[in-house]
């Protein structure tokens, strides 16, 4: 069987090692230019910034096997850096679970993942159709291409848009999930806070930052990381970026205690997940259509690998 896997971050990169690794042939749309999803760094004239993911945890027994097969391979290391909590209470410790970050960036485990893998990027699906027993794939080129399976790993909006007036999951989507979006704000400051990075629970427009060179790998040692929160971004979504560049500079000298000069700004339009599906994948067996994402389960890298993980091992049993 030829399946076809819409969207190159964890989830859909999961599900096509799986599928790949047991012998059916995948291939992988991505509309970007790179791998990861929001497992993403940007890098330019100031150095790398880690402005999507910043680190991952893992608690799933499963999820435990593969970082630790990831870690052993190099593609992942602890991040020994001292996180707080920012309350409006004081300075408290964070949780003290291990955290884990690719290296030398957060992209850097989309393309170790993708390995192998017939990924097709830049490349935007447009359209999908089921055809008797095959899925038509239509891309931006205007191109088509023909599969005996299809697989959605992309945010659950986007899922809803492709899958409208073709499957019923659309509507079960549109009703069960809702994403948020995040601002990040990639900043310099030669502030010395008492933490690597902190969680934000005060009235502050910002929900995290992070000094990038507290991890391991990373050489830049000015970089800052800042993520608004949800509902902040959800209010300001369409706001000028210069406004909101400034707005959240402003909030993060506030968090670090000293100068900041910002870099540039990005909008994660489907960032976190505020209300998730409740279950790990989505199914049909008669079209072999399957529908994956972190937003089936919560919105945590381990969310995403899980759903990978199950709508692979549910297209093997059907198969």
């Amino acid at each position: 069987m030829h399946i076809a896997i819409i969207g190159a971050g964890m989830a859909g990169l999961t599900a096509a090692r799986a599928l790949d690794e047991a012998g059916l042939q995948v291939t992988v749309f991505e509309k970007g230019r790179g791998l990861g999803g929001r497992l993403s760094t940007r890098r330019g004239e100031t150095g790398q910034f880690d402005h999507g993911a910043a680190f991952f945890t893992v608690r799933h027994p499963a999820f435990i096997t593969e970082a630790a097969a990831w870690r052993e391979e190099g593609a992942v290391e602890v991040w020994p850096g001292k996180l707080v909590h920012l309350t409006q209470q004081g300075v408290e410790d964070a949780y003290p679970d291990d955290r884990y970050v690719s290296v030398p960036g957060m992209s850097a485990l989309g393309r170790f993942l993708a390995e192998g893998l017939n990924c097709q990027r830049g490349h935007r699906v447009q359209q999908i159709e089921p055809t008797g027993s095959n899925w038509r794939v239509f891309l931006d080129d205007g191109s088509t291409q023909s599969f005996d399976g299809l697989i959605l790993a992309i945010p659950a909006p986007q899922a809803v848009a492709l899958l409208s007036g073709v499957h019923h999951f659309a509507a079960d989507i549109e009703q069960n999930v809702h994403m948020t979006a995040c601002w990040s704000l990639l900043a310099q400051s030669e502030a010395k806070p008492a933490f690597d990075a902190a969680f934000i629970d005060n009235d502050s427009p910002l929900a995290w930052v992070a000094h990038e060179v507290s991890k391991p790998g990373r050489h830049d040692s000015l970089n800052w990381v800042a993520h608004s929160r949800g509902d902040w971004a959800e209010q300001h979504l369409h706001h000028a970026t210069d406004w909101v560049q400034a707005t959240l500079t402003a909030a993060m000298q506030q968090v670090v205690q000293g100068p900041v000069e910002a870099v540039a700004v990005h909008r994660w339009r489907y960032a976190r997940t505020a209300r998730a599906l409740g279950q790990a994948c989505l199914f049909d067996r008669a079209l072999r259509l399957g529908i994956a994402g972190d937003w089936c389960l919560g919105d945590r890298v381990e969310h995403a690998f899980l759903s990978g993980q199950a709508v692979a091992q549910t297209v093997l049993t059907s198969a």
